[in-house]
Formats: structure tokens, sequence, C-alpha cells
């Protein structure tokens, strides 16, 4: 059943965001200036997460991506998220951990604080200060074209499969078409999962999860193992 109502998801995000989201066919992204300025870092995230805003959840972002793309991409949706999941948590802990971050917060606190005050404060400061030459992470869409994203996303569960073993099999690998990805990422790019409780993560299994279990016969699967394990691997 369909009705004119915009869903939850089409009112948070911007109207970029959602032309964005709905041109699967497109290589044109809609970003306001601010954005574009930005380089894609941690404070970059930490300043746009919409889950720290409370503008949205995963659940409601799986919603929507369902309804999008996943239902009709012929793959299976858990496994893809989850895989997408995995991708972004490791970006994210890749930016946490990078050295230049880590100085910026022992040395330069000042400038870190003004870095997530001001707008544009980072392009004030010396090419060599840490902040100016922090991880750029993989986890977006920008400029990119759907084969670059899928690309970038590729890499990252490459990654995730070498750090993090025995998550998923070697031979694992983004079975979405470059497009739908491309959507994806988009809808996902503006949260910020790294976080020390992982109830967020654990509430969109549990949506997921019961959906699965319908189209598998004899197999069951719970939310809350695949999150206990997440936990545990992010938090080495």
């Amino acid at each position: 059943m369909s009705n004119n109502k915009p869903s939850k998801i089409t009112q948070i995000f911007s109207d970029s965001d959602v032309k964005h989201g709905l041109s699967l066919f497109t290589d044109k992204v809609i970003r306001d200036t601010d954005v574009l300025a930005e380089k894609w870092n941690i404070i970059w995230l930490e300043k746009n997460d919409l889950l720290k805003e409370g503008k949205t959840t995963l659940k409601d972002i799986i919603l929507t991506l369902e309804e999008l793309v996943l239902g009709n991409a012929g793959v299976d949706a858990f496994e893809e998220i989850f895989k997408l999941i995995y991708a972004k948590l490791y970006d994210e802990w890749k930016a946490i951990n990078d050295r230049n971050y880590d100085r910026a917060r022992n040395d330069f606190p000042e400038d870190l604080k003004k870095a997530f005050e001001e707008p544009g404060y980072i392009r004030t400061l010396e090419d060599d200060h840490p902040l100016r030459n922090l991880y750029q992470l993989e986890f977006f869409v920008g400029d990119r074209n759907p084969e670059d994203v899928k690309r970038a996303i590729s890499n990252l569960l490459d990654d995730v499969k070498r750090e993090w073993s025995g998550v998923f099999e070697p031979t694992s690998e983004i079975k979405l078409r470059d497009t739908h990805l491309r959507v994806c990422v988009s809808f996902l790019e503006k949260i910020k999962l790294f976080n020390s409780n992982l109830q967020i993560i654990d509430e969109a299994f549990e949506y997921l999860v019961p959906q699965v279990s319908k189209k598998r016969d004899g197999q069951f699967f719970t939310g809350h193992p695949n999150c206990t394990k997440l936990y545990k691997t992010v938090h080495v």
C-alpha cells in the first residue's frame, strides 16, 4: 500500500539528500556549500551525526533503504546491511584511532574544540597541523560516481576481513549493484555508529532478523549475539 504522505525519513533529510537518495541512476550529488567545503573526517561526522541529534534511527534508515533499494535488489538485505555496518564501523575506528586525531586531542585541545565549534576553522591552520591531516573517511558519496563508491566500500570490507578475521568469509563481497550501493551509502554516511553502546544497531537487527528468518526455512538468527560480536570487535 502506498500513499502520498512523506515517510519519516524524507522529513528528516534535507531536500538535497532525498533527491540524491532517489536518483539511482545519476552521478550528480546535491550538497550544500558548507558540506562541500568540509573534508570528510571524524570531526565532520561528529558535527553532522543524525543519530546524536535525535533526528532519526538506524532502523528508520534501513526501513527507507528497504523501500527504495533493498526490497527489489535481489540480495539478502540482512547480509548486505551487516557488511555495510561493519565497513562503516571500521572506517570510523580508523578515524578515531588516527595518530593525527590523537595528537590533536593530546597536544592541541583548544584547536580541536574550535574545530567543532567554528565552521571552517581547520582551514585556517598551518598545513602541517594534525587537524589538517586527519584520516579521511571513505564511507561517503561526495562527488564520486557509483563505481568509485563501490570500490571504496569494497576496500573497507576487505580491510574488515583482514583486521577482524572470523566475522566474514574470505570470499565475502558487496553484492549490491553499484547504483544501489551508492544510495545506501548516501543515507548512512551522516550517522556515527562507533558509540559505547550499540542499542541503535541492536534495534535495527531486531527488525532485520525476523524478515530474514521468514525467508530461510529451518534457520533462526538473533540480533543480540551479532551485536555482542560487534561490540567486542570494535572495542579492542
